[in-house]
């Protein structure tokens, strides 16, 4: 394995616990916090600056992991070459999904107050949870896509290198 291949999955899978981490973290212990001390708008607006890094965070990770699916596409079985870029895809269209809502919560927010807020707000709970489901995911699919390289010797790489790989890619 090139030191570039490793570099850029370990910066992957950081990302990616720095992500999923702070989402789950925030989600379910400092939100409930933040709501108990302050009302709804000032817990509001904390949550907004905490997304808005937990977004940039997860344009970064989402990258990343772009860069390991395409330096990675030849390698392991064929299933988990599919089903990480499938992932991908399905956490990347949320986080763009995630963003722009949030764009429009925010000025709902600033025009209207809370009226309504909770209705449109649901949306973006949801999408936020199977986005959250969809990152779970994405660490196995790359350990399956891994799990050849200790296989491999030194100095071998690339697809012919794989004894788990059938067929063609």
């Amino acid at each position: 394995m090139s030191a570039i291949l490793l570099a850029v999955r370990s910066l992957a899978v950081t990302a990616h616990a720095v992500w999923l981490g702070g989402f789950t973290f925030y989600s379910g212990v400092v939100l409930w916090a933040v709501h108990d001390e302050y009302g709804s708008l000032d817990a509001g607006r904390i949550t907004q600056r905490v997304t808005d890094w937990l977004n940039a965070i997860g344009v970064g990770a989402v990258v990343l992991w772009w860069a390991v699916a395409w330096l990675d596409r030849g390698r392991g079985p064929r299933l988990a070459r599919r089903i990480l870029p499938g992932l991908l895809a399905l956490t990347t269209a949320l986080l763009g999904f995630l963003i722009a809502d949030h764009l429009v919560l925010d000025r709902r927010l600033e025009v209207h107050g809370l009226s309504g807020f909770y209705t449109h707000h649901r949306v973006y709970l949801l999408a936020s949870t199977a986005q959250w489901a969809a990152n779970l995911l994405i660490i196995p699919a790359a350990l399956r896509i891994w799990q050849g390289d200790e296989r491999r010797g030194p100095g071998i790489s690339g697809p012919e290198a794989d004894p788990t790989r059938r067929g063609g890619p």
